[in-house]
This record gives C-alpha cells, structure tokens and sequence, in this order.
C-alpha cells in the first residue's frame, strides 16, 4: 500500500520561541481544550510544559537524523525483527490516530493557552489529527487549532468516497466540513496554517481530480493575508502492509517490511505541478526524512514508524519533530524564531 500525507505550513513573522519535554501539553498555566457535544471547548487531563529548552543546531540535527536513517537500513536488512524492536512494535498496539490530544477534532479543538500571540490551525483528516503532537512539539508557545475528519482530504473530490455505503452524505459532510473551516481561518487567518492529509487513493488514474481538486482549495487560500508564506511538505511514502506480522519473512525478515518511494515520488510530482501555479506555495519535501531515494524502512532509530501501514506511531510522531523543525528552519531561516528544535 502507498499512502501519501499532504501538509501544508502558512506561516508569518511574528512568534516567539519556546520549548516543550512533552507533546501531552498544555502553555503555561492553561489546560489542553477539547470540544464537547455543542463544539466548545472544556479542559483536559495533561501535563504542563516547559518552556526553556533552547534550540538546537539545523544542521546538526539533519545530519543525525540522515545517519540514523541509514543506519537504520543497514541494522533492519542484517538484522530483521531484534527483541529490542519487538517491543518496541508490541507498545505501539494501543497507540491512537489522535495520540490522546482531541476527542472531536472535526469540531475544532484547541490547544494551549487561548492568550497565545502566536496562532497555529490545523486541517485535514486521519493524518490531521496524527501530526498533532508533531506540530506541538514545533510551536510548544502557540495556540493550536485542529479541524480533522476522517476521510475528508482538502482537495474537492468525491474518489476518496468510491466504496463507501454513504458515499453521498460522506461528500456532503466532507465538503461542508472544508468550506467551514476554511472560512473560519479566513475570518480569522493563523500565523501557522498545516494541511495534512493522504492521498495515496489518487493514483496515475485519479491524479487529474486530485489536482483539480487541491487546486480549489489552493484558490481560496490564496485569499489569506498576502504577509505570509506558504509551505507545502511533501508526500510520505506509507508501509507496504497494514501491520507487522503480514509483512514479516521467515527468520524474521524485515524486507517486506520496506517501502518504494517511488509512487511518493509520482506524487511529489503532481504537487510540484500544483506548486508552479500557485507562486506563494513552497514546497518542503519530507521524503528526504523518511528515505534514503531507493527504500523507505518501517523502523528509524528503533522507532517503528507506522501504526498500521498508514499513520505514525505515537512514539515516531514525536522522534520525527526535531528533524522536521531542523529542516524547514534551514531551508527557511526566516521562520527558525517560530520554530522549536528539541
């Protein structure tokens, strides 16, 4: 199976940096809120933040992370299943798409202090709600925002809804669920915007509605103050399996476990092809982080990467930040003030 998350950074100038030990978080003195059944927001059960880590070196962190991922490859291929990996795989059997963070993202849920200066939204659908410990650990000082609902990519287009037994009343909710929002961060613009979302349904033989698709979507952002950038991260590869016994060989052989970046990299190529009609979109390319151009592990650094062969574990949700932050802070030095490098 290839799946492919889209995200999408809107960011401006103004935001201060700071820190978090835990992405179960809330900012200063105020509690993580989650909606209740009318779609406001009460407190959560969380830990507080802490807020004096200093930033580490980009480069340094990169160059880590790019020998861990190598090492990674060679250890899983010689290696195959360790016990060390084993259980680390057996914790990841209760990890949840949301990490804990929200119980009705699609209701608005909002994290950390609501007097933050520094605004982060958050929309897509399942990878919405799995990237939202990641972009804590990026903004640990910003007020985060997230809409998700399963199933619902943020470009228009009813082929994510083929097999579905409700197909219409799906697109029909998907569709006023994205308009909503989109008007709610128009009314109200972040000085962070992430998309996320995945793709991997919109292969070769759908790839002109998905473009088509993300392109309305695109359009009306484009509405956003002209004052902030835009970046679009690229797509992930996704596992070959949906778990770890279906793709493990005898021996405990990893190597079915690994992934071909290359219908990513197709992907890549569509969203590049968005990208050059929309000047303010940049485009990050988080494969770099997950492969090594030929193969893609299940595992970096001990750290399995997918719960089920399309969204990150709890555990690699949080491995992942300090390299994301890293990246995006040294291919654009001017967001490094907004960004935290554990």
């Amino acid at each position: 199976m290839s799946v492919s998350a889209l995200f999408l950074f809107v960011v401006s100038k103004d935001a201060s940096q700071s820190s978090t030990s835990d992405a179960q978080l809330t900012m200063e003195s105020s509690s993580i809120t989650t909606p209740t059944e009318e779609g406001t927001t009460q407190p959560s059960d969380s830990a507080q933040i802490d807020p004096t880590v200093g930033n580490r070196n980009p480069g340094e962190v990169l160059t880590e992370w790019n020998q861990n991922l190598r090492d990674s490859i060679d250890v899983l291929r010689n290696d195959g299943l360790t016990s060390d990996l084993s259980t680390a795989v057996n914790e990841t059997r209760d990890d949840r798409i949301g990490g804990g963070f929200c119980r009705k993202l699609w209701d608005g849920c909002t994290i950390g202090s609501r007097d933050a200066t520094h605004s982060v939204a958050l929309i897509g659908d399942s990878h919405a709600q799995m990237v939202v410990a990641t972009v804590a650990e990026l903004f640990p000082a910003s007020r985060i925002t997230a809409y998700a609902r399963s199933a619902c990519p943020t470009a228009r287009t009813s082929v994510v809804f083929e097999n579905s037994g409700e197909a219409g009343q799906d697109i029909e909710g998907c569709n006023t669920f994205r308009d909503q929002s989109i008007n709610e961060m128009l009314a109200n613009p972040p000085d962070v915007l992430i998309i996320s979302d995945a793709f991997g349904k919109f292969s070769e033989k759908y790839r002109d509605e998905w473009v088509n698709g993300q392109s309305e979507t695109y359009d009306r952002l484009m509405a956003l103050p002209p004052t902030t950038t835009i970046i679009h991260l690229t797509t992930t590869p996704g596992s070959t399996e949906t778990s770890w016994e279906n793709c493990l060989g005898s021996g405990s052989s990893l190597a079915r476990c690994f992934t071909d970046p290359s219908p990513a990299y197709t992907m890549q190529e569509a969203q590049n092809g968005v990208q050059g009609r929309y000047p303010r979109v940049k485009v990050l390319d988080l494969l770099q982080l997950l492969c090594d151009g030929q193969t893609c592990p299940p595992a970096i650094d001990g750290v399995p990467v997918y719960i089920d062969g399309v969204h990150f574990t709890e555990d690699f949700r949080l491995a992942l930040a300090p390299a994301l932050g890293a990246l995006m802070a040294q291919e654009f030095p001017e967001l490094a003030p907004h960004i935290h490098i554990g």
